[in-house]
């Protein structure tokens, strides 16, 4: 059908810093393979409410930019990388915007599955 989609990544839970590059590699390669992709959108994990809460801290502003930073530089081949503001909050997400992020996304009406795991955006 050609349609395009989006590529995601949750991160900061039970996965190394390598094995976050290594997900990003995998998907480099296959929009090399296939240009079926038209944005990256990279979500931190939100442990507040949940069992991995217990050993699991939540990412910082500093490790959601380098993951931002980082996928824009190993995700050359993606025209877009999304700071999505609802797990991010709408500071940061404005601050990823120069770590490489070049769209804000979040769009949401009366979300609450994030908002119940810990989300502190408004």
């Amino acid at each position: 059908l050609g349609i395009k989609t989006n590529a995601s990544m949750l991160y900061g839970h039970i996965e190394t810093l390598e094995e976050r590059v290594a997900h990003m590699m995998r998907l480099r390669d296959l929009q090399d393979e296939t240009g079926g992709f038209q944005t990256f959108i990279p979500f931190p994990f939100l442990p507040s409410h949940t069992e991995l809460g217990r050993t699991v801290r939540q990412t910082s502003m500093w490790d959601d930019l380098r993951t931002i930073a980082i996928a824009r530089l190993l995700l050359d081949n993606f025209r877009n990388i999304k700071a999505y503001w609802v797990m991010l909050t709408v500071p940061v997400a404005q601050v990823a915007l120069g770590f490489g992020a070049n769209d804000i996304d979040g769009t949401v009406h009366k979300e609450t599955i994030l908002h119940d795991a810990g989300a502190k955006s408004p």
